[in-house]
């Protein structure tokens, strides 16, 4: 079979389950064949053979029941890096690099402002795709900076993984990167961070039923987020203060809807210069905060 054929066959597999079914086949060639997507125009006639179709076709069965790419291969690419994504841990999704986008933008405005070294908190961080990113990109803006990066959650498989992938990514020695396992803000007692960034579970439980079974299939405790979504966000905004300096940032990813609701939370427990931030597709997707709490300056 050539690359081409076989091109055409994992299409004609996937085209009834998946909304992307070329992006998909063209992916899972690739991890199996060593190719790239140059390849199905420059060498249509490559040889695929036997045992690289069984592997394929391994794939294919797992998104025909339902997987998504991400937990098929076992990883997905955000924000220029390669992350692990076993199953057990949110697939990162482009996006919560609007989330990513804005943590660097504060991080460097302090940096700028005379900060010399940073604490972030990536809180609920699953595969740990934003505070990696974040401290690899202000590693590489501002390497005068030293990042104090610290990973929280309570699923001992998101433990495992966001360690895993700090050790393969982040090789800058101006970052030293810590993890916690546990509830929240649990496992860190006593330390106070610059910025606190989380993409917590915010899907109401209503609406989990109704999703598609590829997001069905990763865990719920990263998803429901309670009736009106916000059960986890409200245990976020009024414990981070405990937890931040005063003038410390707090960014949140949010559900489209879920803007004003969050901005209410954040500007009901002292938090000023509150702002809703759109994603490309100009949706609301985080609130950001500064922490003003005069009792844990």
């Amino acid at each position: 079979m050539t690359l081409s054929q076989c091109l055409s066959h994992c299409i004609s597999v996937l085209e009834n389950h998946s909304d992307s079914a070329a992006a998909d086949a063209r992916i899972f060639i690739n991890e199996v064949c060593s190719t790239s997507d140059t390849d199905f125009l420059i060498h249509p006639d490559k040889e695929v053979t036997d045992e690289q179709f069984e592997k394929l076709k391994t794939l294919l069965d797992k998104r025909i029941s339902g997987f998504s790419v991400a937990y098929a291969v076992g990883y997905k690419w955000f924000y220029r890096h390669c992350f692990k994504t076993p199953r057990g841990v949110l697939v990162p999704r482009p996006d919560t690099e609007t989330l990513v986008e804005n943590a660097v933008e504060y991080a460097v405005s302090l940096i700028d402002g005379g900060k010399k070294e940073l604490m972030i908190l990536d809180l609920c961080a699953g595969t740990g795709c934003i505070g990696i990113s974040t401290a690899a990109e202000i590693a590489g803006k501002r390497a005068g900076c030293r990042v104090e990066l610290h990973m929280s959650d309570i699923s001992p498989v998101a433990y495992s993984t966001f360690t895993e992938n700090a050790r393969n990514i982040l090789s800058e020695s101006n970052i030293s990167v810590h993890g916690h396992q546990g509830d929240l803000f649990s496992p860190l007692p006593g330390l106070r961070f610059d910025m606190v960034l989380t993409n917590p579970p915010y899907i109401e439980s209503s609406v989990i039923p109704t999703l598609s079974a590829e997001v069905r299939s990763e865990p719920l405790l990263a998803l429901d987020g309670g009736e009106d979504g916000l059960d986890v966000i409200r245990r976020i905004v009024t414990q981070a203060p405990m937890h931040m300096h005063r003038g410390s940032a707090l960014m949140i990813e949010t559900g489209y809807n879920q803007g004003p609701s969050v901005r209410a939370l954040l500007e009901n427990n002292l938090f000023s210069d509150v702002r809703i931030i759109k994603d490309l597709a100009d949706n609301d997707r985080v609130v950001s905060g500064l922490c003003n709490t005069l009792n844990f300056a």
